[in-house]
């Protein structure tokens, strides 16, 4: 009897841990997007006020300690450091990394493609592009996270609850 209560409640544990990790992926996506967002931020305001190379750039991106989420810099570092070009070092970094999904690797690998490859102009017109793309897709997830939060979390604690009874 109590093997089996002890059970059920493990179960209904499990499952709704499973529904809560499920909401907080949604934050973590739009966190690791905030950071994209602060460091682009940062490559603009380098490229604005100081014209710096894209190389001095990632040099600073990657010493930068609030960058620290984005992992894939120093790996970028390192590969230019050990004679590849920008463009090669910033999409092998960004090809290795596994944190962030699909699409926002896409977004950065187009970033680092056309990052030194125009004027100064068009290099902030085209941050100014990807930075007002992330901003919208925080939003989105934002509220995707309010929606889906809820749901998650009932969802996993009625299919532990569902699980449980069917196992008595």
């Amino acid at each position: 009897m109590y093997i089996k209560f002890i059970g059920t409640v493990i179960i209904m544990i499990t499952f709704s841990a499973a529904g809560f990790r499920m909401s907080e992926k949604i934050k973590h996506r739009e966190e690791s997007q905030r950071v994209i967002l602060h460091m682009i931020n940062r490559i603009s305001s380098l490229i604005e006020h100081s014209s710096a190379h894209v190389c001095e750039i990632l040099i600073i991106l990657a010493e930068d300690e609030t960058l620290s989420k984005l992992a894939f810099l120093k790996r970028a570092k390192t590969y230019y450091e050990n004679g590849q070009s920008f463009e090669k070092s910033w999409k092998a970094a960004l090809d290795e990394e596994n944190v962030m999904g699909e699409s926002e690797r896409e977004k950065l690998i187009m970033l680092g493609s056309s990052l030194g490859k125009s004027g100064r102009k068009e290099q902030l017109k085209m941050l100014k592009l990807h930075s007002d793309s992330i901003s919208e897709q925080i939003k989105l997830n934002a509220e995707e996270f309010r929606n889906k939060r809820k749901l998650f979390s009932s969802l996993g604690i009625l299919t532990g609850a569902m699980v449980s009874v069917l196992l008595i």
